[in-house]
């Protein structure tokens, strides 16, 4: 069993997956979660590698994907719980949730 899911990883199931499909949705911290967060991996900006292939992705297909929960660092450097839709290779929304649990 492979603990350790990859972007590559992803991309791959869901390039097979996105031939007849018009909507992919992601779950919540699909990429990688907090087991990447604490490897210090996770932490995403608006147009890093995993987003640029999501939205490749969906340029593609030809379809809309929607990033589930991401945690993205926004120009005032704070993380935001983050979920990104594109369609056709463009990012049409941002939801950034703005009130967050806070873990105790």
């Amino acid at each position: 069993m492979k603990l350790h899911v990859t972007l590559a990883d992803n991309v791959e199931a869901l390039q097979g997956l996105s031939a007849h499909t018009d909507v992919i949705v992601l779950p919540e911290l699909a990429d990688g979660g907090y087991a990447a967060l604490k490897r210090g991996e996770g932490i995403h900006t608006v147009d890093d590698a995993y987003l640029r292939e999501l939205r490749d992705l969906s340029r593609r297909s030809r379809c809309t994907c929607i990033a589930g929960s991401l945690s993205i660092r926004n120009t005032h450097n704070q993380l935001t719980n983050t979920s990104v839709v594109f369609r056709n290779g463009r990012r049409i929304h941002r939801y950034d949730k703005i009130h967050l649990f806070t873990g105790r």
